[in-house]
Parts: structure tokens; C-alpha cells; sequence
């Protein structure tokens, strides 16, 4: 069981992973200023959020950043599939609150983000972006393989 689990949430972190790399190739030349700043906005939030430990204002600013991509991309199919690998993953991003060191380095990857998004470079955004749901993925996987409780 314990093993179904862990090879489950590993292919569920690949395919958000995919989806959101799209979600941002499609939503980068669509951005206009206004949503430049809500992006800048909200990972500021997320760095703050991370700082104070507020972790279900962490939650929710990341939330509230990576659905801009997804409205972004126009394209409401990709929204959707996103959303319900999101919704079957959020047992496990709860971590966060449990094991919040092991998060630390995420919390900074999108103002990185942001940054590639100004600059209309979609590869380096897609290229954070990837990297960013990978680690993501290798934490809770390796948390799952110690037995952590998530």
C-alpha cells in the first residue's frame, strides 16, 4: 500500500509538473503589466508568508500565483487538469506546515519566476518552473520514503 502510494503521488508531482510548465509557456506572452505586478505582489507574499511560518497564507498566496499563470494560458482544459492534480495533491502540500525547513528553498524560486516572466523568456521561466515542481516532488517523496507522517 505504502509503496502504491508513493508511485501514485511521484506520477500525480510528473504530471503537475508538465501541465505547469505549459501553463506557463502558454500564459508568458499573454501577461500584461497588471498581472506582471499581482505576480511580483503575491511572491513577495509567499517569501513573507514562509519568513513569519504563516503557512496557510504560504498556501494560499501560491495558490493565488500559479493560478494567474494558469487563467493566463487561456486555456481553460489546461486549468482544469491542473486544478485536479492540485486538488489530489494537497494532503501531501500540507507538509509544509510539518516540515517547513525542508521547504525553504521554494518559497524564493518564484520571484525567479517572476523575473524570467518579465523578460518574456519563457524557457527560463518553464526551466524554473520545472525545477521548482521537481524539488517539490523529491521532498515529499522523500519524506514518504522515511515514514513521515504528511
Amino acid at each position: 500500500m505504502k509503496k502504491l502510494r508513493k508511485k501514485e503521488v511521484e506520477n500525480l508531482y510528473s504530471i503537475e509538473t508538465a501541465l505547469e510548465a505549459l501553463a506557463v509557456r502558454e500564459a508568458i506572452p499573454n501577461l500584461t503589466k497588471s498581472q506582471l505586478k499581482f505576480l511580483e505582489r503575491y511572491a513577495g507574499l509567499i517569501e513573507k508568508s514562509y519568513r513569519e511560518r504563516n503557512f496557510r497564507a504560504y498556501e494560499e498566496a501560491n495558490i493565488a500565483f500559479h493560478s494567474s499563470f494558469w487563467r493566463a494560458s487561456e486555456n481553460e482544459n489546461l486549468f482544469e487538469l491542473i486544478d485536479n492534480i492540485r486538488s489530489r495533491l494537497q494532503r501531501y502540500r500540507t507538509a509544509t506546515r510539518r516540515y517547513p525547513d525542508k521547504f525553504k528553498g521554494l518559497a524564493s524560486d518564484h520571484r525567479k519566476i517572476v523575473a524570467a516572466a518579465k523578460a518574456r523568456d519563457i524557457e527560463t521561466a518553464e526551466k524554473i518552473v520545472r525545477s521548482h515542481f521537481e524539488e517539490n516532488a523529491r521532498i515529499i517523496l522523500g519524506l514518504l520514503k522515511n515514514g513521515k507522517e504528511l
